[in-house]
């Protein structure tokens, strides 16, 4: 999983924090870092905002950390990027990376193998075989039934698995990132 470390608690950085916690983001919030403010001070300010309304995700604060959701989340309060205490983060993005990346040249040697780029023909063939002896069954038969159900299955797995090896084939990390954005999320008016 993705660790985060989120730099600033001004009134952008309570929002985009907001935001990410709402989300899910795609990630662990594992540090904070603002060098002004104490953690009561955050705490209420995450809690409250004088546009956006009052946040319904429960928060609370600690001597160190701010309680954002349920989760514990450590609070720093450096003046630099430097001064971050971010080995540990780093190292698990970095790992997370090379484990991406060899995930993606894996896809890749699957999406150019021959065998691969042959299967819809393939599965193309065995559906044009199956119609042929469907052909041949009386159409009252179960058997012209369930051989017609299969066929009808097998179709829409063929046209899926097609739609997803060109998709695959154009944008190889597809099948890991996804390829739409979500849209951004609308601000909810607090009508209190």
């Amino acid at each position: 999983m993705t660790r985060i470390a989120h730099n600033g608690l001004g009134r952008i950085g309570k929002l985009a924090l907001r935001d990410l916690i709402d989300t899910g983001a795609g990630g662990e919030i594992v540090l904070i870092n603002d060098p002004e403010g104490t953690p009561d001070q955050h705490a209420l300010l995450m809690e409250f905002d004088s546009v956006h309304g009052r946040w319904r995700t429960p928060v609370a604060h600690q001597p160190d950390a701010l309680v954002l959701n349920g989760q514990r989340v450590r609070l720093c309060h450096e003046k630099t990027i430097d001064a971050l205490p971010l080995a540990d983060t780093v190292s698990s993005a970095n790992t997370a990376i090379g484990t991406l990346n060899n995930n993606l040249a894996s896809l890749q040697l699957i999406l150019e193998n021959q065998s691969t780029q042959q299967l819809p023909e393939q599965l193309n063939q065995t559906l044009q075989e199956l119609q042929t002896t469907l052909n041949g069954l009386s159409p009252g038969s179960d058997a012209y039934q369930s051989l017609n159900s299969s066929l009808l299955q097998l179709n829409r797995t063929i046209s899926n698995l097609e739609t997803l090896t060109r998709t695959l084939a154009d944008t190889p990390n597809a099948a890991v990132m996804p390829t739409k954005k979500a849209p951004d999320p609308v601000p909810e008016v607090n009508k209190e």
